[in-house]
């Protein structure tokens, strides 16, 4: 009687076909290099795409912000009563609060939410005060009042509670104004305090009065009060009133000293009572809090200002007319137009970088799985279906993209905090985690399948032969279609919808990918005719090199988009840096720049030291805004300058500006009118008449006014003539509000001026556009993406090295036996290597050099070069550097594989024969 066999317990039993744990483990361990790589590559393309919408998003909040606490982005809400009628308000300053209270309550929330509280002030015209050391005295009464946010609404500047002043003496206007006082026609008198400076430059203490004449030629006494020292001088109630704090003096013919009275709550009655209500401006000032505002908000911020700004009685100001007064939302608006560019230059430059990693990806892969192919022919064989394959594969995967995905979020959560862009993130690693399945089961699906029944007459390979040139066709196509999209449409255009638009934005790498299949079909036929080629030359190394040189579609792709990436990166870098330096000579036109209000001018003693200077080159030129230029059908408001055309035609010729040789016709002419260069009125005029200051001057027009480097101008039309011959009409000098001066001592020249004139540096202007968020954002994404990329040409050399290792071994080894020297082994796997990498680096290079010139327009890279239109392409010599690290590469590679001494076993080459 037989026995039966006991099942033994405790162990479970395999089911059929089934890839045990451990075996996985073993098999990833022992192919750990290309996995590390994998990971490698992995932590990168997570950090790049988790950290570059960070920094993008830091980025525009950044631009919007600085945009926002730029000069004129204040919201002010102007009030004219325009009524000549005199009419004494006691509760003028409970009036100015109340109002104040009802526009913050009034305000869309889009903007309320992004502003201060108000500033209220009635300010005055100037009124004649006398004289100080003979130049005359111009003196405005202002009432303050800032809204301390504590639902009290806007508190008057001289109460205590306000903490805006301290009285050094006396004490602020208290006299409360009686109505049974005042006497039809006759002026109050108004009492007023001084600020130190003020009352220093007029020369007057507490208890003096000063006369002030009205425009109707009234005189209104004011009594000093008291002489305060404000708490803080920089804080923004001072804005409404500048000469409130210190005088401003004007020397020259037109000298005069410029101040504002303070009055208080108690005497700011009598102040409007004295002056009619159309000379008085009363305004609501809302500061901008630019930390309020982010990228995400600035549009409908800038829409609602915009709204306002055109339905100003949305305010719901009673019986005003009120007149709301900003650049917020065209500030806002530029910022955001800067902010949607950057990013879609970032999307092309991120999309070339995440394809170029997720081919090396199938690189690392492939590799693997060829590895491996004994092994899954063998599971295979074992029963292993292809869906178990493929877990197999997908479970190494998985772990691999997660413990990746970690240390890329992790590094990017270091260098660049912030919340996830999932979406961003996602898809590369969802890419990455399903290339292993697929090339395992097309890998194990081949090991066994038996060839597929052929019909009676089908040509073999038939449905093969067909399918490449269709995909060779629809990728070339694609590539095209995309090409003409961006260069029609512009990056910037796809900036709302980058999902929508990827195949816009992947222009680049369709474009290298379709070079790449070009390539693939040129490289056969050129193998064959190397092959011919070294079959009649001496020593075995080219033709065995030439012969063994695979063409490989993966490792071809890779190095033509690493390598056109790179140019591409490399010529944006030095395209975006050669633009902002022209950009800083476009904007300023010179080293330096001085610019003085029209009255006085630019000081005469300041212009004689600059020109006087060595080594300085120096042109002046009087700027004047809206002067009527009349003619044969022509009535325009026009921007007129005065320029000393020798002079400004030499600096030019002596600057990287462009020059104007239409300023050489303003001089030398014996003319009755003065020769003018004109813009922006039509060709065939001749004669103009340009009327200024109550001057009419003919105008002979000898050319098209050249584009000078001054400030945006508030017209269309530009006159352009010469300062001395525009004295000679008008009889008298023109002062000069403008001065370029260019040379090495420019710096040291211009220290010297007086704080009222403004001193522009050329340097001072680059530094500010290169530090600008979204320029520096963009280039430090450049800078890292150029890394990247390098690390991503060195690993598909490796990984493409790897991949015929063995195999090259085998030769060697063979050779070896056959008699060949061990130093010509090193030569012969260099002939191997060098050409399947050159060839599609040189390609690739070829391709970024074209593809720059062609989106350089694209790109919209003035936006960050602040330039009229796009940069001239740069292309740096050191785009050669690509070539030359992937040839590195290959020779470490070389190094690695070369046959040494005591390392090649006779067992080991007879077995290899």
């Amino acid at each position: 009687m037989s026995r039966r066999a006991r099942p033994v317990r405790g162990r479970a039993r395999p089911w059929a076909g089934a890839i045990p744990a451990g075996q996985v483990a073993r098999q990833a361990w022992a192919t750990r290099g290309p996995l590390a790589l994998a990971l490698v590559v992995v932590a990168l393309v997570t950090f790049l795409a988790s950290a570059a919408p960070r920094l993008l998003d830091r980025a525009a909040t950044d631009e919007v912000r600085a945009a926002a606490g730029d000069e004129g982005g204040a919201l002010a809400v102007t009030v004219r009563d325009g009524s000549d009628v005199r009419e004494l308000r006691l509760g003028t300053a409970d009036e100015l609060s109340a109002t104040a209270q009802l526009l913050v309550g009034n305000l869309p929330g889009e903007v309320a939410s992004a502003v201060t509280d108000p500033v209220a002030s009635l300010v005055g015209p100037e009124l004649a005060a006398g004289t100080v050391g003979g130049v005359p005295v111009l003196l405005r009464f202002a009432y303050l009042a800032a809204d301390r946010g504590d639902g009290l609404g806007a508190r008057d500047v001289t109460d205590p509670a306000a903490d805006a002043v301290a009285w050094v003496s006396g004490g602020p206007p208290a006299t409360t104004i009686d109505p049974d006082d005042v006497t039809s026609g006759e002026p109050l008198p108004v009492e007023v305090g001084l600020s130190e400076q003020v009352a220093d430059a007029l020369g007057v203490d507490v208890g003096d009065a000063l006369t002030v004449v009205d425009p109707d030629g009234v005189r209104i006494d004011v009594p000093v009060t008291g002489v305060f020292r404000p708490v803080d001088a920089a804080a923004r109630v001072w804005r409404a009133a500048p000469t409130m704090v210190s005088p401003r003096t004007v020397s020259g013919p037109a000298g005069r000293v410029a101040v504002s009275a303070l009055t208080s709550a108690a005497s700011v009655p009598a102040a409007r009572y004295d002056l009619p209500e159309d000379r008085l401006v009363v305004s609501y000032t809302f500061d901008v809090v630019p930390s309020r505002l982010d990228a995400r908000s600035a549009g409908e911020a800038a829409r609602a200002v915009r709204a306002l700004a055109a339905a100003p009685r949305t305010l719901g100001l009673p019986a005003a007319s009120p007149t709301v007064t900003t650049r917020l939302d065209r500030l806002l608006e530029d910022a955001q137009d800067r902010v949607e560019s950057t990013t879609a230059q970032a999307a092309v430059v991120l999309s070339g970088v995440v394809a170029a990693a997720l081919l090396v990806l199938v690189l690392a892969a492939s590799l693997l799985v060829r590895r491996r192919a004994t092994v899954l022919a063998h599971q295979r064989a074992l029963g292993a279906s292809l869906s178990t394959l493929a877990g197999a594969a997908a479970a190494e995967s998985l772990a691999l993209v997660a413990v990746g995905a970690c240390v890329g979020l992790a590094l990017a959560a270091v260098a660049v905090p912030g919340p996830v862009p999932w979406a961003w993130v996602v898809p590369p690693l969802v890419l990455a985690a399903l290339i292993p399945p697929v090339l395992a089961t097309r890998v194990g699906g081949r090991s066994t399948a038996p060839p597929p029944a052929r019909r009676t007459g089908q040509a073999p390979g038939r449905g093969a032969t067909l399918r490449r040139p269709l995909v060779e066709a629809t990728v070339v196509l694609l590539a095209a279609g995309s090409l003409l999209t961006l260069r029609a449409r512009g990056a910037r255009s796809a900036a709302g919808s980058l999902g929508a638009d990827l195949v816009v934005t992947a222009a680049p790498v369709l474009v290298a990918a379709a070079v790449a299949v070009l390539l693939l079909r040129l490289l056969p036929p050129v193998a064959r005719w190397a092959r011919r080629a070294t079959a009649r030359t001496r020593g075995p190394i080219a033709l065995v090199a030439v012969a063994r040189t695979p063409v490989a579609v993966v490792p071809v792709l890779t190095l033509v988009l690493v390598a056109a990436m790179s140019t591409v990166v490399l010529a944006l870098q030095a395209t975006v840096r050669s633009g902002q330096e022209a950009g800083s000579w476009a904007t300023v036109g010179a080293d330096a720049v001085l610019t003085a209000t029209p009255v006085p001018g630019l000081p005469e003693d300041l212009t004689a030291a600059v020109s006087g200077a060595p080594e300085v080159l120096v042109a002046t030129a009087r700027v004047v805004e809206g002067t009527q230029l009349l003619g044969d059908g022509v009535d325009e408001v026009a921007r007129l300058v005065a320029v000393d055309a020798v002079a400004e035609a030499r600096l030019l010729a002596a600057t990287p500006t462009p020059d104007a040789p239409g300023l050489a016709a303003l001089v030398g002419r014996d003319a009755r009118a003065v020769p003018a260069l004109v813009a922006g009125v039509g060709p065939r005029v001749t004669s103009l008449t340009l009327r200024w200051e109550g001057e009419a001057i003919a105008l002979e027009v000898v050319g098209v006014a050249p584009a000078l480097p001054l400030t945006e101008a508030s017209s269309s039309v530009t006159v352009v003539v010469d300062r001395a011959a525009l004295a000679d009409a008008l009889g008298r000098p023109v002062p000069a509000t403008v001065a370029w001066v260019a040379g090495p001592g420019a710096a040291t020249v211009t220290a010297q001026a007086a704080d009222d004139v403004v001193v522009t540096t050329r340097t001072g202007v680059l530094g500010e556009v290169r530090s600008a968020p979204t320029a520096a954002a963009f280039d430090r994404m450049l800078r890292a993406a150029g890394a990247v990329l390098a690390g991503l040409g060195i690993a598909a050399v490796a990984l493409a090295a790897a991949a015929g290792a063995v195999d090259r071994r085998r030769a060697l080894l063979q050779l070896r036996a056959l008699g060949l020297p061990r130093r010509s082994g090193g030569r012969l796997v260099l002939a191997e290597l060098v050409g399947p990498v050159l060839g599609p680096a040189v390609a690739g290079v070829l391709t970024g050099v074209a593809l720059s010139a062609l989106i350089v327009g694209a790109l919209g890279l003035q936006s960050l070069t602040h330039q009229a239109g796009p940069p001239v392409l740069v292309l740096p010599w050191w785009v050669l550097g690509t070539l030359l690290g992937l040839v590195l590469a290959v020779s470490v590679v070389v190094a690695v594989e070369r046959p040494r001494p005591g390392h090649e076993q006779l067992s080991q080459m007879m077995r290899s024969g």
